[in-house]
Formats: C-alpha cells, structure tokens, sequence
C-alpha cells in the first residue's frame, strides 16, 4: 500500500523552484526551509533526528551566507560541507545515470556563419575569460552544459528567436558506460510518481531512494532551486550554494560522478505544470573540465573522450528544412509500418503553455530540430520535374 504521507509531496510547501521578488535570498531560503520543517512536525512525519538535521542545516546555510557576505569564503565554505555533509549523513548524494539518449548544446547566433561543430563543445580554453558566473560554475570554468531537449536549452537562453537558435546534438561515445552525476532534478511530482510505480513493482529512475531519504534531500534540492531575483546582476546570491556543491564535487573528487544534473527555473517561470512531465523536458547537465593538457589544446581531453558533438544545426538551416518539410518535399524516415518504429521519451513528453495548456512535444518544432539533428530525414528530395 502507497503511504498517506506520500501525499505530502504535492503540497506547496514542497514545490520547487522557490520564486521571491521580495526580501533577500538567505532569508527566503530560511524561512521556507522553516516552514517545510514546520509542516513535517504538524504532519508528524520523520524522527526527532530528521527535524534536528533540518535546524541544523537551516542554522549552518544562514552563517554560511553571512561568512560569504563578510568575505570569508573559505568559512563560509567549511559550514557548506558541514551542512551538506550533514544533511546527507556522510552518504554520497542522489545520483542517476546520464542518459544513453542525445543531449543537446545551444547557442545564440546572430551572425550569417553558422558556429563549427567545435565551438558546440565547451569553451575553448583560450576563451576562458568570456565565461560568466553560472549556477553550478565559477567565472572562468569552462563546463559542458547540455539540456535533456532542445526545448529547455531554448529555455536556458531565454527563448531566442528560432532563426538565431543554433542546436548541436551531444551523443556518449561509449554507451556501454554508466556515466554517474548528482540529481538535484528529483521533483516532488516526479518522486510522488516514481513511489506509485514502486508500488506497483515498477522499475524507477531512483530505485534505492526511499521516502525519509528523500525528505532530507529536499532541503539540498529546495537551496540550489531558488530562482534568480535580478537576472541583470552580476552577482547572484541563488549562485552560491550550488557553486559550492560543484566545488565540493572537484574537491572530493567522486571518481564515479561525471557532473549535476539540475532542474531548469527557467521552465517554471514558463508554467508550473511543466515538473509534472516527464524530466526530459526540464532537466539541464553541467560537465565541468577534467583536466588542463597544455596551451595548444583548446578542450579538455577526458571530456572529447567523452563526448562527440554528432551535428548541428542552425535556425536559418532548420526554418529551410522545416519549410520544405511542411510541403512534403522531404519526408521522416520511416522503416517498415508504424509500429515498427521506436518512439523515443521525448516523443511521448509534454510540454505546457504560459497559461497551461499542454502540447505534445513530438509534434513541436522543437522536435523537429533534434530529428533533424539525428538524420531522421530522407536525403532524397522529393523534386518538382520543373524546377530544372
């Protein structure tokens, strides 16, 4: 039988990401942490030990941002590991797997030149002064960052026009490997989902997190999911826990984990309903560099070990092939009869409006961008005898 406290990962109190356009950061991070450990206790869910951990992370998270504003970063964090550590009772963190699926790479391009194959990775080296604060990376880290849809990349850069929207497909070379990275993309609705497909004896994405597990994950989740309050400032308070956690993941060098996978905010400022789909339409992946491998190399070797750029594709180029589409003078692939084809979990995902409304992402022209990066088109055109 599902537990009735399951019930409590559909409350509001839970939902992330946490928006604000009142207060400070920290004191909005205190407060709704207080209340989600206030909520528990009213519920009477979770041992004396769980509500403790809680007042101990609020307690450590609020130094911590008081340590960081008097310039005591190495203090400010020591109480982040402390906290952190803590929280996740000297446990590693959530992990899941990277997914044997493409991922993608975007990038604006106002230029008539399309950008290379190469300039879809990451950052050159020699470019390291152009990369700006991240939520999960320092100024001047390069880091593969990727969406698990081209969809949130479009998100991610604040919904482009569509003819500036360059899109490069990013496969695993090797996909017989399980290429490890920490999940704070564990949505409450997505969670509350995975618990009754437990239920019902069905394999989930996070099979060995449990229900009290979770509830002293969340607190992490809920400090790294806090929306940005003025995009136009070039310091971010909603920055600092997270970078810490990505220091902390180079520190203790966790050889088994690649890098974060993190839920989009950007998605959320489109429509809430968003996190009840599936995660491929919200989720983002941050990569940062191995290794520095001397100063004619432009990328870092581990990760071009790791990872090929397959193909991309510009706006202009995608509006072309999209229009010639639309007139049937280039076709979708199709092998043998419809059931014959696989669907892919993006196929199947659903995406929502500002005001709600749900539309099948494999009918968008977002999925059309990435069938055309997979070479799910017919090269043979379909030619009107009078054009020549």
């Amino acid at each position: 039988m599902l537990n009735d406290n399951y019930n409590i990962l559909n409350d509001s109190i839970l939902q992330l990401p946490i928006f604000y356009s009142e207060g400070s950061c920290e004191q909005v991070i205190v407060d709704r942490l207080s209340e989600y450990r206030d909520f528990l206790m009213s519920n009477n869910i979770g041992d004396v030990s769980l509500r403790e951990s809680i007042d101990l992370f609020i307690g450590k998270v609020s130094k911590m941002y008081e340590e960081y504003y008097l310039g005591h970063q190495n203090k400010a964090y020591a109480l982040f590991k402390e906290a952190f550590e803590y929280e996740t009772r000297g446990r590693l963190p959530v992990k899941t797997v990277l997914p044997k699926e493409p991922l993608y790479r975007a990038r604006i391009n106002n230029n008539n030149i399309d950008y290379s194959t190469d300039e879809m990775f990451h950052i050159k080296y020699s470019l390291r002064s152009k990369v700006k604060t991240q939520r999960y990376s320092f100024p001047g880290l390069p880091c593969l960052y990727l969406g698990a849809s081209s969809y949130v990349c479009w998100l991610e850069l604040d919904r482009p026009q569509m003819e500036q929207f360059q899109v490069a497909e990013i496969l695993q070379r090797d996909k017989t490997k399980d290429y490890e990275v920490i999940d704070f993309c564990v949505h409450p609705h997505a969670f509350y989902k995975e618990l009754i497909a437990k239920d019902n004896n069905k394999k989930t994405e996070h099979e060995n997190l449990t229900f009290d597990d979770y509830l002293r994950w969340w607190p992490i989740m809920a400090v790294c999911s806090v929306a940005v309050k003025n995009e136009d400032d070039p310091f971010k308070p909603e920055y600092i826990f997270p970078q810490f956690v990505l220091q902390y993941y180079l520190e203790e060098k966790m050889d088994d984990i690649i890098g974060i996978k993190y839920m989009s905010i950007k998605a959320g400022r489109v429509s809430m309903k968003q996190y009840e789909s599936d995660y491929r339409t919200y989720a983002n992946y941050v990569i940062p560099i191995k290794s520095l491998t001397g100063s004619l190399e432009e990328y870092c070797c581990e990760l071009s070990n790791q990872f090929e750029v397959k193909n991309t594709v510009s706006g202009k180029e995608h509006q072309m092939i999209s229009d010639m589409v639309d007139v049937n003078q280039i076709k979708w692939e199709v092998i043998g009869n419809d059931e014959e084809i696989d669907e892919t979990p993006l196929d199947k995902a659903v995406i929502y409006t500002k005001s709600g409304i749900p539309l099948h992402y494999g009918k968008s022209g977002f999925r059309k961008i990435e069938k055309i990066l997979s070479g799910e088109i017919i090269k043979e055109l379909v030619y009107d005898d009078e054009c020549f």
